[in-house]
């Protein structure tokens, strides 16, 4: 198994030497490694698609029958609020810097700029350069720099409450988030996500799928504006799914970590037994 793909640390050139007959790449690197030395890819339904994501791999794709996903919660994370209170309405990034191209942060500034009194909070943005060239596509817009927030690295704790104060979490693309999205769920806020072609930009709809939520996925731009804007504009809805969305997400395959581990366990027979079969 190959946690790696081609990110930082790889082991490509290992792998590619083949020391093991079957070699499976999963979830460090959500798209094809392009490699012929890995056999396989371990993915769901709802990030690949059938008959549409093969294009995109020189690996088969493993979809396991529920969700490539198996999300195990910190104790340390507090209690979801049942609303964050009556103040201004609160969209929230939560992603790594380095996702938030241009075309994202003038989309944002779109949806900011269409709900009345909105702010935005987004996270990892360490310095002034950083906050200078987030705030230059609101700024285009005509939106006070005092409705967009911007934190630098936080501790755990700090970063918790302030996802727990936030109406609302906008899911990056085109990589999208994976353990974020998890979290910001998991703390009681609803996700938007924009799903593309390729698995990382579809681990949203995966995460949401997963949790009976999939009307929360957009497959375009304008989809994801009126999505997001939507719920800002109608907090009952928004107020209903804050107060199920933990009991949700436990009783989703999220969090069945042995049923699981069932279904990789049966694709890795499955996977063995065609080796066999094809060495007989």
């Amino acid at each position: 198994m190959d946690l790696a793909g081609i990110t930082r640390g790889h082991r490509a050139r290992a792998l590619a030497r083949k020391p093991a007959p079957v070699q499976i790449a999963y979830l460090g690197y959500l798209g094809s490694t392009a490699s012929a030395s890995i056999d396989y890819r371990i993915t769901d339904v709802h990030a690949d698609p059938p008959g549409h994501s093969e294009r995109y791999h020189t690996e088969r794709l493993l979809r396991l029958p529920s969700t490539q996903w198996a999300y195990a919660p910190s104790g340390a994370m507090p209690e979801p609020l049942p609303t964050p209170g009556d103040g201004p309405f609160t969209f929230g990034s939560f992603h790594r810097l380095a996702k938030l191209h241009r075309g994202q942060l003038s989309l944002w500034a779109e949806l900011v700029a269409r709900t009345p009194d909105a702010r935005i909070e987004i996270a990892d943005v360490a310095t002034e350069d950083a906050r200078a060239r987030v705030l230059e596509p609101f700024l285009g817009r005509g939106i006070s720099p005092d409705r967009v927030g911007t934190h630098a690295r936080l501790e755990r704790s700090q970063y918790w409450e302030l996802m727990r104060r936030t109406h609302l979490a906008l899911d990056a693309y085109p990589y999208n988030g994976g353990a974020t999205t998890c979290e910001a769920l998991w703390m009681g806020v609803p996700v938007v996500s924009r799903a593309g072609r390729h698995g990382f930009s579809r681990s949203g709809a995966s995460i949401l799928s997963a949790i009976g939520l999939a009307e929360l996925v957009a497959p375009n731009d304008a989809e994801y504006l009126q999505t997001a804007a939507a719920l800002a504009s109608d907090r009952e809805r928004l107020g209903a799914l804050r107060h199920g969305l933990r009991d949700r997400m436990l009783r989703s395959p999220l969090l069945d970590a042995a049923g699981f581990m069932r279904d990789l366990e049966y694709a890795f027979r499955q996977v063995w037994r065609e080796y066999c079969s094809a060495d007989e």
